[in-house]
């Protein structure tokens, strides 16, 4: 079944090596051992197009926002009485999200996307800065190389978990998109945080594993990133032995 999901993935894989997901958006997790005060510092001088500003977000949020100039209100044919309010703003926005201070490795969690309403033309071209400024952030402040057993691949798949709980018990289940896959495990994002340590994870439309779930093992606490965003490690080591003849 590992081997099914591991050639959807790879055969799925458009050509675009950094695309954005279903949602619209475009994400970047990894590690790095400096202090968010330093960081914060370094981001400030990560950009320096004035068309891109730094805002301030949030706790350890630090926004990069790029707003796209919009046409003038019409004023009516005399310039009266009749003057219509100024389009709504649009652009796009990459969020970066710092850990708390503390602790010696930490991770990153950083979200590009658009807001408002942005013509096709500039959705279709926005991928590119966004994409750049997304990998300025991993190559400033992801100092830790993760020792990674097994490569990761970029999916799209939609998935369905199903919570375990220690006595067996199965919850109902959630609906969620897979992130990315690897032949140890995955990275899911669902529409409600999970509540149990364990779970089986059903990939939908993969080709041979209809009717199937793998057991997974929550590797750390879900993050909050349009959704609820979780790393998982496949148990086929409790999975039961094979019949013997």
């Amino acid at each position: 079944m590992v081997r099914a999901i591991l050639v959807g993935a790879k055969s799925a894989a458009p050509p675009d090596p950094a695309p954005g997901t279903t949602d619209g958006t475009w994400s970047r997790r990894f590690l790095t051992t400096i202090d968010p005060r330093i960081a914060r510092v370094k981001l400030d001088a990560l950009w320096e197009p004035s068309e891109v500003r730094t805002v301030t977000g949030a706790g350890n949020e630090v926004v990069f926002r790029h707003t796209s100039p919009v046409a003038p209100a019409s004023s009516g044919l005399f310039g009266g009485f009749t003057k219509k309010a100024p389009p709504p703003p649009f652009g796009f926005e990459v969020v970066v999200q710092l850990p708390e201070a503390g602790g010696t490795v930490r991770e990153v969690v950083a979200t590009g996307r658009l807001f408002g309403t942005p013509s096709p033309e500039f959705a279709r071209d926005a991928a590119k800065p966004i994409v750049a400024l997304l990998d300025g952030v991993c190559d400033t402040l992801g100092n830790h190389r993760e020792r990674r057993k097994h490569p990761r691949i970029p999916a799209g798949f939609s998935v369905t978990v199903f919570p375990l709980h220690g006595d067996g018990r199965v919850e109902c289940p959630l609906s969620g998109q897979c992130l990315e896959v690897s032949a140890g495990g995955a990275s899911v994002r669902t529409t409600a945080p999970l509540s149990t340590s364990y779970a089986y994870l059903a990939f939908e439309g993969v080709r041979g594993t209809a009717g199937l779930a793998l057991l997974i093992s929550v590797v750390r606490p879900p993050t909050r990133e349009n959704g609820f965003v979780l790393a998982a490690r496949y148990r086929l080591d409790m999975w039961p032995p094979p019949p013997t003849a």
